[in-house]
């Protein structure tokens, strides 16, 4: 990045100054703890030598996103899933407010989310049910919100035909959407109702 993108992050608002000497002393700092060259200039731009090696559990988390997308069959998506999964061990950089990290936070909560879903459904395809329920039941633990998971689950108890279980999952989707937004389940949830209805 430019120095002047890098003291508009972290350093918003701050006289220029005032700013730019927060920047040198950082990059003093980083390059004092790590050794020299673990920040080079070029371009006009600073970044992380590429000789260096690093690891960094954000970049292994999206690439195990993508490798998961990327999967030619159901084993390789879930192993990639479950590799995700592992690596997100809490919401990121919690201690900074500054908005850059408050927008990659909620970015990687998001995908956090979507992927014990997708892990959920993942598990759904290859026949083991159980499994599936305890993803779908993570999800909701943390977003008790998320409607295509209670959809996602109430088509894995119709799966193994327990009806009652399908019908309480609706039943609890729709008194939270009721309580918090005051509006009803999306057509596709209702559609679900409906078929359950007429199943039963």
């Amino acid at each position: 990045w430019r120095k002047e993108q890098i003291i508009e992050h972290l350093w918003a608002g701050a006289l220029r100054n005032p700013a730019n000497d927060q920047f040198h002393v950082s990059v003093h700092r980083i390059r004092r703890a790590l050794f020299k060259e673990c920040l080079v200039f070029h371009d006009s731009m600073y970044q992380i030598n590429p000789e260096m090696v690093y690891w960094l559990d954000v970049q292994e988390f999206d690439k195990a996103l993508t490798e998961a997308e990327q999967a030619s069959d159901g084993a390789q998506r879930i192993q990639a899933l479950e590799r995700a999964i592992a690596l997100y061990r809490g919401d990121f950089m919690y201690q900074v407010d500054a908005e850059w990290c408050l927008l990659r936070r909620e970015q990687l909560g998001t995908q956090f989310l979507e992927a014990m879903a997708n892990l959920g459904r993942a598990w759904h395809q290859e026949g083991d049910t159980m499994r599936a329920l305890e993803f779908y039941q993570k999800v909701l633990d943390r977003d008790p919100l998320h409607e295509a998971t209670y959809r996602d689950m109430i088509q894995a108890y119709m799966a193994v035909g327990n009806r009652t279980a399908a019908m309480q999952t609706f039943q609890q989707c729709a008194e939270r959407l009721e309580k918090e937004f005051g509006v009803s389940p999306m057509p596709e949830t209702l559609a679900l109702y409906r078929r359950m209805v007429m199943d039963g």
